[in-house]
């Protein structure tokens, strides 16, 4: 459980610390080819193109979609456990701590989509 729990930390810090990049990397590749095309420092962004609070908005979504989807995942796998304890205290402990697990992973996810959307509306 603690290897998933440092999975899915990383997984958040690298959503977190990778979208400003990916965001800047997109806008540099855009001024250099606007550059090349002879438009200078004027060239606009093209329609559809993304920004970072939208960069930031989509990345936070591909995370609540994969956190709930590990979360349904986990609650299945609580289940199973409980099933399969036989009455053994230990294991039932065990499967009663992946389903609160499984349950914090779900309000931290949905905290973390509401706190972004909050931003992001304040930013805009």
């Amino acid at each position: 459980m603690r290897k998933f729990i440092n999975l899915v930390i990383a997984f958040i810090t690298a959503t977190i610390l990778l979208t400003p990049v990916v965001a800047m990397a997109a806008s540099a590749a855009q001024q250099a080819v606007c550059n090349g095309a002879g438009l200078g420092t004027g060239c606009t962004a093209p329609a559809g193109s993304t920004n970072i609070p939208s960069a930031a908005a989509k990345s936070v979504q591909l995370f609540a979609v994969v956190i709930g989807f590990v979360a349904v995942v986990m609650v299945i796998i609580s289940g199973f456990k409980y099933i399969t304890s036989n009455g053994d205290p230990n294991a039932v402990a065990s499967a009663k701590n992946t389903l609160i697990y499984a349950i914090v992973g779900i309000i931290v996810a949905a905290l973390a989509q509401g706190i972004v959307k909050y931003v992001l509306n304040k930013i805009r």
